[in-house]
């Protein structure tokens, strides 16, 4: 072991020492300064330049200038960059060297992960989206990266359903809703390796690229886990050259907008008065009080405040021709706009690679995560959770404004309302003592082997994922909850463990005009979920807070444990002659331990075709056509979104009374499932036909995509005869379709030395349609699920206005209707209003989503704006629900256009109980415009760093969410929980500089 010590010990000093003489000897030389430039004279910003052979380098700035110490003349320069010809200069000991990049329009070599390796832009066959690192800057500092693809690429629809520190709150699906009781999520793909965490644990300074398999060609390869696209993340690699070392830092104000118009407290009086009359009201004391002496509480306002978000990243990488590596660190802190809520996040990442020889390279990609909820105050659920509710904003929502929140002495009250002891103090949601802990370990560790055979190569790819969850809630004699129970508490543990192993076979050999890609796989994976908690109340004191469920009168213990394990094959074939027609079959074999024991294992095969057209000798003469390839590709994928055990016979826990007073608890069990064997996977049929185009020299590009997808043996719960001892069974039937239309396109406006203007824009529209449900022609309409109509479809009564005193009521459809009330659409037309009157109002998912981003680039400044959108959705705007104030109006709700006699208005019905007979439910228009991010970024000229040693130095400002155009009346129209913490704009200072 000494041995391997030493070794290790001396090959460290003797690599350190030739750095360092290097350096000394790279001083010997003057530098020589130049600027790189395209064939107009624009200055080209990022060009490495690099001593062939030597792990010297430098790249340019902004503007395209650089500076390099070049060890001896005769030396060999290497300038390179993405979207460019590399070219090599020969260095003769010149003093000032400018170099001409040509373009290589279109970037078609430009080199694209695709899932088991890369690709070719030019020689993809599916529909797939990349995403690089320097767009994610563009977009400014994000908690969690996710919100920076909004709007970036077609079809792929990202949703923020709320807003909470952690940035958690998003939901992602490609191309539609394949399923309708089942995920729709994509499978994401970390380093080579399936990953199952938060998108916001990957910090998006470590980001190279992420791309995004929309077809069934490109998802094929990940068979009954592809159903709903793929996404890609690939993290940075250090590069060969001298180490660079980096630091990213952000500072932002989160500033709450787009909160409802709820009522004051002199409003809520009137509306009170007017609704139940003031007898009522003067028999609560508090609000008859606090009425008289003006009180009105804004709950709201007071549980939310301006909230604070930093962000720190240190990155450090380089190389050798032996080894590369990247190590980083970053740090983020963030205070919601909820007061109390508070997230850190701790992430550490190595990615590490070394070649010891020419046939054998060995590395690691791993990261460690430290999350920090405990700011978190969390109010518990008797359902057996304990969900985060910050500030309990659902109550500050509905609190009475004619209720105060503090005593004389401007202390909290635990119970502001005597009359109503049942309504706690939102604001005294963050006494509770929160511990929220969590770590998580994400590491891909592969082996590269070059076998003798030329052309063939084998990979050990594995991956290890562990994940522990520590929670503890306490809450005392300052909440209600402690008051109510004598103290009650929560604890949970929770571990989470996966592992992989992936063998791969890679054979790539070109013979004149003919091109081989052969890629097999045989591959295992293990997921373990073991989690168990405790709940507990009446405690004997509160100074062992969590630590005493022991001396609780009563405590309720739950364990939950579930393994899951994978078996795959993959074949995948790429063939190309002349890089003019070109050819991808693939097909993939998957085992799942929780399909059914008759269906355990499924096959998905798929075949993708593309014709580079501009490279037909009778496209030659056509010189504005740069880019012209023609795609079709039709394959099978799966969604396993079978959960553990869901296909065996389980047994119900249903305890009983017995005994001789009948006042004994007997545990028993009644059944609870019924084994189904053929219980297997959703499968998704597609076919996809794309168009890769572009024009005028690059000026002009991008792709045009057509798509269909056919969707059958969805997971739905089928009814069954009760002699069965249960109603329904788990099983695959019923039929959804998705079809869509994508297009890219991005220009480049303005393309001068000083002056740059680019413009991507995107635009998809998808058409989702359930074909069948139970095999029996029929509608569920519990489920609001209709043959032929999107999976969200809102159906009910359709709200048409409001009785007016006018109006010939008695022979009407509604003859028992009141002036004021709601006057419904009698749909079928006969004379009444029944449950066939019930019809579709519109869809809850987006009809149409659009992203347009504008990158202008002035000398040493640039700017950038991304605008996006959603049309055609429809949905519940549960503001307006009629009753919601209760008896006595006792809650609060939006300040309305209510109708009387002296404002006959159609907005909203009469302020009184009884207005609303048949329930109808108001749907509004949820579409919407917002400008997602303004930033503006200014990078310093290198020959101000250069006497400071510094590379690059970027100052950035931004707004994020600057401004949100809708018609909605609520928090946002994205959001699934219209009482929970609002949208946030917020305002960002960053600074990046690189040594």
């Amino acid at each position: 072991m000494m041995k391997y010590i030493r070794l290790i010990y001396y090959g460290s000093f003797m690599l350190l020492v030739q750095l360092f003489c290097i350096d000394v000897f790279a001083q010997i030389e003057p530098p020589t300064r130049g600027k790189v430039a395209d064939t107009e004279s624009k200055g080209l910003a990022g060009v490495s330049i690099t001593v062939k052979g030597t792990n010297v380098s430098t790249s340019t700035d902004e503007a395209g200038n650089y500076q390099l110490t070049v060890p001896t003349p005769g030396s060999v320069l290497v300038f390179s960059s993405v979207g460019f010809h590399t070219q090599e200069i020969g260095y003769d000991g010149q003093r000032t060297l400018n170099v001409t990049l040509k373009e290589d329009n279109l970037a078609l070599e430009e080199v694209v992960v695709v899932g088991y390796g890369t690709q070719r832009k030019s020689d993809l066959t599916g529909s797939v989206a990349s995403v690089k690192a320097e767009d994610l800057e563009k977009q400014g500092p994000r908690i969690n990266f996710a919100q920076s693809l909004q709007g970036a690429v077609p079809g792929l629809n990202v949703t923020q359903t709320g807003n909470s520190a952690s940035s958690g709150s998003i939901n992602i699906d490609i191309r539609g809703q394949n399923s309708i009781a089942a995920s729709n999520a994509p499978l994401v793909i970390l380093d080579g390796v399936p990953y199952s965490g938060g998108l916001n644990l990957i910090d998006q300074t470590t980001i190279e690229s992420v791309e995004i398999l929309k077809d069934a060609s490109s998802a094929a390869i990940y068979g009954a886990r592809g159903a709903n696209g793929v996404i890609i993340i690939t993290t940075k690699r250090g590069k060969t050259g001298k180490p660079t070392a980096s630091y990213d830092a952000s500072y932002g104000w989160k500033q709450i907008y787009g909160v409802p118009r709820l009522l004051t407290g002199p409003e809520h009086w009137a509306f009170g008065v007017e609704r139940y009359g003031e007898g009522a009201l003067l028999a609560d004391a508090t609000r008859t009080a606090n009425y008289q002496n003006g009180v009105s509480t804004d709950w709201v306002k007071l549980a939310t405040q301006v909230g604070a978000q930093q962000k720190h990243a240190v990155t450090l990488s380089g190389g050798t021709q032996f080894i590369n590596y990247l190590f980083a660190a970053n740090y983020s802190d963030v205070e919601g706009t909820a007061k109390g809520e508070e997230y850190q996040q701790t992430t550490g990442r190595a990615n590490l690679s070394m070649k010891p020889t020419t046939w054998l390279e060995i590395g690691t990609n791993s990261q460690f995560s430290f999350m920090d909820y405990s700011g978190m105050a969390v109010a518990f659920n008797s359902g057996g959770g304990a969900p985060n509710s910050y500030s309990n904003l659902g109550g500050a929502f509905y609190m009475n404004p004619l209720v105060s929140p503090y005593d004389e002495n401007g202390d909290l009250k635990i119970v502001p309302w005597p009359e109503r002891p049942t309504y706690p103090n939102p604001l005294a949601a963050v006494n509770a003592l929160d511990e929220d802990y969590s770590r998580r370990l994400f590491s891909n560790n592969f082996l590269t082997v070059s076998l003798p055979v030329k052309g063939l190569s084998y990979k050990l790819n594995t991956g290890y994922t562990f994940q522990s969850t520590n929670h503890d809630i306490f809450w005392g004699s300052n909440t209600i909850e402690g008051i109510l129970n004598q103290g009650q508490s929560y604890s949970s543990d929770g571990k989470q463990s996966s592992w992989l192993i992936e063998n791969l076979l890679f054979y790539n050999r070109q013979f004149e005009k003919h091109r081989l890609d052969v890629t097999l796989l045989y591959s295992s994976q293990e997921n373990k979920n073991d989690n168990a908690s405790i709940f507990a109340r009446g405690f004997p004191t509160e100074d062992l807070t969590w630590y005493q469920p022991g001396s609780a009168e009563f405590t309720l213990p739950a364990r939950n444990y579930v393994q899951e394990a994978y078996l795959s094959q993959m074949a995948r074939l790429f063939y190309s002659y002349d890089d003019r027609y070109l050819v991808t079959a693939t097909i993939r074999r998957d085992g799942f331990s929780a399909f059914g024991s008759e269906k355990k294992f499924g096959v998905f095969p798929s075949l993708a075709l593309g014709w580079n057209i501009h490279q037909e000798a009778f496209m030659q003469s056509v010189g504005w056509i740069n880019q012209l390839k023609l795609r079709a590709t039709y394959g099978l994928n799966g969604n396993q979104a079978i959960s553990a055990y869901s296909t065996l016979a389980q047994m119900q826990r249903s305890d009983y009374l017995t005994g001789p007073t009948g006042d004994e608890q007997g545990v028993g069990y009644r059944p609870g499932s019924l084994e189904n064997a053929l219980l297997g996977w959703e499968s998704t049929r597609s076919l996809n036909v794309g168009l890769d185009y572009g024009f005028l020299g690059g000026r002009i590009f991008g792709t045009l995509d057509f798509y269909r997808s056919n969707t059958q043996d969805l997971l739905l719960n089928r009814a069954i005869s009760s002699v069965n001892g249960v109603t329904n069974i788990l099983s695959n039937v019923g039929k959804v379709q998705n079809t869509g239309i994508e297009l890219a396109l991005s220009t480049r406006n303005i393309k001068k030395e000083h002056v740059e203007w680019v413009t991507t824009f995107n635009v998809a529209h998808n058409g989702n349609e359930i074909v069948d449900l139970y095999g029996n022609g029929q509608d569920d309409i519990s489920n609001n699920w209709f043959l032929g109509k999107p999976i969200g479809t809102n159906f009910g009564f359709l709200y048409d206005g409001v009785w007016q005193s006018d109006d010939d009521i008695p022979n009407m459809h509604q003859p028992t209707a009141k002036p004021g009330d709601i006057k419904i659409v009698d749909v079928n037309g006969d004379g009444q209003i029944t449950p066939d009157d019930r019809t579709f109002i519109g869809q809850r998912s987006p009809k149409l989503t659009f992203g347009v981003d504008n990158q202008i680039r002035f000398k040493q400044f640039s700017l950038n704006v991304m605008v996006t959108g959603r049309t055609g959705v429809t949905r519940l705007n549960q503001y307006w629900n009629t009753d919601i104030v209760y008896a006595d109006a006792v809650r609060n709700t939006l300040k309305q256009n209510w109708w009387n006699e002296n404002n006959p208005t159609n907005d909203y019905p009469a302020n009184r109980e009884g207005t609303n007979p048949f329930g109808v439910r108001f749907y509004k228009n949820a579409s919407y415009v917002r400008i997602n991010n303004i930033g503006l970024n200014y990078t310093l000229p290198v020959q101000v760093l250069q006497q400071w040693g510094v590379s690059r130095l970027m100052l950035s400002a931004g707004l994020i969410n600057g401004f949100t155009f809708t018609s909605w009346n609520g928090l946002d129209p994205e959001y699934s929980d219209q009482r929970g913490a609002p949208l946030d704009r917020v305002y960002n200072l960053g600074l990046n500089v690189t040594f």
